[in-house]
């Protein structure tokens, strides 16, 4: 026992002289009375005879053994009503009420109770209400209402309602309502309503309503409505109404209504109405009525109504209503309506409707008409209508100003041959 608990004197238990076998016998049944005489205010001083560093009970030797109250460094168990000014206990501490103040200091081990909480706690944190470290909880945490860390949480971490990092997460963590990292996060989240974090969100994070970063989200991430990533997203994201980056997508990534991303996708996009992209599209992407690009597009693209891409096309690409490129459109593009270039077409194009561009290279096939300025392979529909053919055109009627090559149908014009033969039935050509 600790010798500020020993007495120095007991003037008071002193009997009379004599020898000591006499002594002994007479005076044991007196040192033991005035032992527990003197026990209880040893072993519960508590005020002024106690410098402030420890103003509480302590059984044991050194600093380890067993303290109940304000003893701020303990190796063992440490029993207290309102925790403040800690230094460090290694072992148990119970804490029966929230903390008075500032707690500070460290707890290796278990810390349990209403509201257990240290500046850096580590190991096993257990409260009815809520576990807090000031600075950092490292292990496993698990508070009724929340588990909170001014700092880094790292471990498992469950809340009631939330589980909270003043700067990153790293493990598992999951609250009631929401998870929250304000730096970062590394690890698997589950959020009732919402998965945030301020930083990068690499793992797996999944959340009712929305799943949020402020910087790249890596690995996969789901939500019930939205799940939005300010520095871009990498690996697999879902949301039932909207996934959006607002920097490059690569991966997979699908959106119950639309799945926006204002620099640019590579990858699988699938968004229920449509697929956005602010710059290049690249790989497989497809919206229930647009997939949309301001940049290039590249890869296999499908949509319901439109598919559009502001500069080149290159690959498949599918409209329910429109194929629409930039300057150059190149490969198979079908459209129930129109298929459509700015400037140069190659490849393959079908259209219910027209298929037009300024330069036609390859086969175009529509139901209602082919136009161009000029035209170098095959076309077929029910009106062709160039400017400079060269190769075959089949249609009802074929009207070219200047051929070099073949028209057949029920009426062919050919503006550069002579005037008798500008005007055919069945065919007319110029070699």
């Amino acid at each position: 026992m600790q010798d500020a608990l020993l007495p120095t004197s007991m003037p008071m238990c002193q009997g009379p002289p004599g020898p000591p076998s006499s002594l002994l016998r007479r005076g044991t049944p007196l040192l033991l009375a005035c032992l527990l005489l003197a026990a209880p205010p040893l072993m519960g001083q508590e005020q002024g005879d106690l410098p402030e560093a420890r103003r509480g009970v302590f059984i044991g030797s050194g600093e380890s053994g067993l303290a109940i109250g304000h003893v701020p460094r303990v190796t063992g168990v440490r029993v207290n009503w309102a925790d403040r000014e800690l230094d460090r206990v290694r072992g148990v501490n119970l804490t029966l009420w929230r903390p008075a103040d500032v707690v500070g200091g460290r707890v290796d081990g278990a810390a349990l109770g209403l509201m257990p909480a240290a500046g850096d706690l580590r190991g096993l944190g257990l409260g009815l209400l809520a576990v807090f470290g000031e600075e950092e909880l490292r292990g496993v945490h698990v508070g009724g209402i929340a588990s909170v860390s001014g700092g880094s949480l790292r471990g498992v971490s469950l809340g009631g309602l939330a589980a909270v990092g003043g700067d990153e997460l790293r493990g598992f963590s999951a609250g009631g309502l929401a998870v929250v990292g304000a730096s970062g996060f590394d690890g698997a989240a589950l959020g009732g309503l919402a998965f945030i974090s301020g930083g990068h969100a690499r793992g797996f994070g999944a959340a009712g309503l929305a799943a949020i970063s402020e910087g790249p989200m890596e690995g996969a991430h789901g939500a019930g409505l939205v799940t939005i990533a300010a520095g871009g997203m990498r690996g697999a994201q879902a949301a039932g109404l909207l996934a959006f980056s607002a920097q490059q997508m690569h991966g997979i990534q699908a959106g119950g209504l639309a799945v926006l991303g204002d620099v640019g996708m590579k990858g699988v996009q699938a968004g229920g109405l449509a697929v956005v992209s602010g710059g290049a599209l690249v790989g497989l992407q497809a919206g229930g009525l647009a997939v949309v690009t301001g940049g290039p597009m590249r890869g296999v693209q499908a949509a319901g109504l439109a598919t559009v891409a502001g500069q080149r096309m290159d690959g498949i690409q599918l409209g329910g209503l429109a194929v629409v490129g930039g300057d150059l459109v190149r490969g198979l593009q079908f459209a129930g309506g129109k298929v459509e270039a700015a400037t140069r077409l190659e490849g393959i194009s079908l259209a219910g409707g027209l298929v037009e561009a300024r330069d036609l290279h390859g086969v175009s096939i529509a139901i209602g008409r082919v136009d161009a300025d000029r035209m170098v392979g095959v076309s077929g529909a029910a009106l062709n209508s160039f400017g400079v053919q060269t190769g075959l055109a089949v249609g009802l009627v074929n009207w070219s100003d200047e051929l070099r090559g073949l028209q057949v149908g029920i009426l062919n014009r050919v503006g550069n041959n002579p005037h008798p033969f500008r005007y055919l039935p069945v065919a007319n050509a110029r070699f």
